[in-house]
């Protein structure tokens, strides 16, 4: 299931916590094949839920929008079951314009399996079900393209066909850097990504992860301030940052799928060689060395292998 970023616009904190509430409701009974949602902010918002057609700001304008009133005065004038009901209604109308984002959310949930499940991660592979191609995810240009119009239920009995390397993808379909699709899917995903030794080692900043910095809230920028100043540990992170063990597992984990951060104290020498080095790193690996076990004794515990650095790198 698919589990994406909505915003809200417009409302009080009381209505806030009603609607959050109304969203625990709307993602308990929806469909195993619907669209779960959870709140964020617009800086990682998927879509923007206004409460009613005034709410608009600069931000939000860039994002999918719907209003839950088409007035002020139908808004105050609603009843609180009314609301409840128009609530899970718009939620239903944006499941169709988010397509593309919950596909982004799939295929990237299959690439961590196919990962884990030791499947290769080299090379063009066209992702396809029956004769129509989905996606094409190239981990020589470390990028992917996804087809206007998929569905993400699609991915489900798709299979993958190797291509060559001069294989391109059409020209319609939407392209994406890999290292973005895992960005958003870590910071989506209710999986918990992040290698269990961080929580005990020091954690440093190799680079910045190559992602537009607007999209990054101020929580993501503050850790990334504080990792650049020095190296430091999990448990000083959350001293520094105020954050929950599962928030800040989270984030680090994102940042882990982009390989900002290394488990790896670093010199001011090995910053400026990771700084200009010319070559991204792919989320996968190019030159694999070993191949992680089929299944993990401690989920969180993924190979460090997995964002492809060099072997200095990744202790």
């Amino acid at each position: 299931m698919p589990q994406l970023h909505l915003a809200l616009q417009g409302f009080s904190g009381t209505q806030t916590v009603t609607v959050e509430a109304w969203l625990q409701e709307y993602c308990e009974k929806i469909d195993p094949s619907g669209i779960a949602w959870k709140l964020a902010t617009v800086h990682n918002a998927d879509a923007v839920l206004r409460l009613h057609p005034g709410c608009v700001d600069s931000d939000s304008q860039k994002l999918l929008s719907l209003s839950l009133w088409s007035s002020q005065q139908e808004a105050e004038a609603a009843s609180v079951e009314l609301s409840r009901l128009t609530f899970f209604d718009r939620l239903l109308e944006l499941e169709t314009p988010a397509l593309s984002a919950a596909c982004r959310f799939v295929l990237a949930s299959i690439l961590v399996d196919r990962y884990l499940s030791q499947e290769s991660m080299r090379g063009v592979w066209h992702v396809q079900q029956q004769d129509a191609l989905l996606a094409v995810v190239d981990f020589n240009l470390l990028e992917v393209a996804l087809r206007r119009d998929a569905h993400y239920l699609e991915f489900n009995d798709a299979y993958w066909a190797s291509r060559p390397a001069s294989a391109v993808s059409p020209d319609t379909f939407v392209k994406i850097p890999l290292e973005r699709l895992m960005w958003e899917y870590a910071r989506r995903s209710d999986r918990q990504l992040l290698p269990q030794r961080y929580l005990s080692q020091m954690i440093s900043l190799r680079r910045y992860p190559r992602i537009p910095i607007r999209s990054m809230s101020e929580t993501e920028l503050a850790v990334l301030a504080l990792l650049r100043q020095q190296s430091l540990t999990f448990v000083q992170l959350r001293e520094k940052t105020g954050l929950s063990l599962s928030q800040l597992q989270q984030l680090l984990g994102a940042l882990y799928f982009s390989g900002a951060i290394t488990s790896r104290e670093l010199n001011a020498w090995m910053r400026m060689k990771e700084k200009f080095r010319v070559r991204d790193y792919s989320p996968f690996g190019q030159s694999q060395t070993t191949q992680p076990p089929a299944t993990l004794s401690d989920p969180q515990d993924l190979p460090s292998v997995l964002l492809g650095h060099t072997t200095g790198l990744t202790r």
